[in-house]
């Protein structure tokens, strides 16, 4: 619940700092595997994605082999 306030808040401060110009606040979430190192190039494409699009605010969820077998039968 502390993580969602916290976040909340953040989001506010971002937003309300925005210029009278620019209305809109981007967001890019991203599910990526093995931080793209499974296939050639995947990290350096991830951040040139990253830097294309330009968002104000980045999440990136990331699944690796220990999470993978943490949950046998998932």
């Amino acid at each position: 619940m502390k993580k969602l306030l916290y976040l909340s808040m953040f989001l506010w401060l971002v937003l309300t700092g925005c210029t009278q110009e620019k209305k809109e606040f981007t967001v890019l979430q991203w599910n990526i595997w093995q931080e793209g190192t499974m296939v050639p190039g995947g990290y350096e494409a991830i951040v040139d994605e990253i830097i294309r699009l330009r968002p104000d605010f980045v999440t990136l969820s990331i699944i690796t082999p220990i999470l993978q077998h943490a949950s046998p039968g998932r």
